[in-house]
């Protein structure tokens, strides 16, 4: 893959985006806004009436982590793995988005469907590996000595690899399980094996969507940003799979 195939994956994304922008936003964004006011209401009863502010900053957070605070609490970090698993899910709705895979409800259910009992469990595990392994690349921020931040720095690299390398196993795991071919570690595995050589491509991808993410904080264009950012992983899974199509098997769309 080169610059010309991410060119080519964000603009299948904006192709299909056009004239289904409404739906699409159901399925990326409408989860995170229903997050945010639970949480926003949550904040409020469990507070006093004079700290409104705090819930604000609170229910912010599901859409811009840790903003407006020094410290990291323990609501800034569960909202902050609240908004990765609703991501994570969202990520999954537009895969079956994608491919046209039915499902009963309206587009909310499809962007939950990695909180389904089909899928929930093992994708908690999965979501757990990835949480831990994201959390500690951000140990060397914490240090203040030189040598050890230096150590940090070279671990944080490799476990930044390591993450890029598994990246893929929310989707894997789903299609494993719709095809009922594996679990979790086969998971893990295929997608180490997916990625072999895509590590750098999926990293510049990433970078790429910075300037959409510094528009997020502008509300509005999050309900472009988000659902262009996901169909776009979504579709560099697809390609990863017409790539290498024997590591993961055919998936079933009933």
């Amino acid at each position: 893959m080169d610059s010309m195939e991410r060119i080519r994956l964000k603009t299948a994304a904006k192709k299909r985006l056009q004239g289904h922008l409404g739906e699409a936003s159901l399925i990326g964004v409408l989860p995170l806004v229903i997050a945010a006011v639970v949480i926003w209401v949550v904040s409020v009863i469990l507070t006093q009436i004079n700290q409104v502010a705090t819930a604000n900053s609170l229910a912010w957070q599901i859409f811009w982590p840790f903003t407006g605070n020094d410290q990291l609490t323990v609501a800034d970090y569960a909202i902050s793995v609240l908004r990765n698993a609703i991501s994570t899910s969202t990520a999954l709705g537009f895969l079956t988005w994608w491919r046209g895979k039915p499902i009963s409800g309206s587009p909310l259910k499809r962007g939950l469907i990695a909180f389904t009992p089909r899928y929930v469990g093992g994708l908690t595990i999965i979501f757990i590996i990835n949480t831990l392994l994201n959390d500690v690349l951000l140990i060397p921020m914490q240090s203040k000595n030189f040598l050890l931040l230096l150590v940090l720095l070279v671990l944080a690299i490799f476990l930044a690899v390591v993450q890029l390398g598994l990246s893929q196993s929310f989707y894997i795991y789903m299609d494993l399980r719709d095809n009922g071919t594996g679990g979790i570690w086969r998971a893990l595995v295929l997608s180490w094996q997916l990625m072999s050589g895509f590590k750098w491509f999926l990293f510049v991808l990433q970078l790429s969507f910075i300037g959409w993410t510094i528009l997020e904080l502008f509300v509005i264009p999050i309900f472009y940003a988000i659902p262009y950012q996901q169909l776009t992983y979504a579709l560099f899974y697809e390609r990863l799979r017409e790539i290498k199509p024997e590591l993961v098997p055919d998936r079933n769309v009933h």
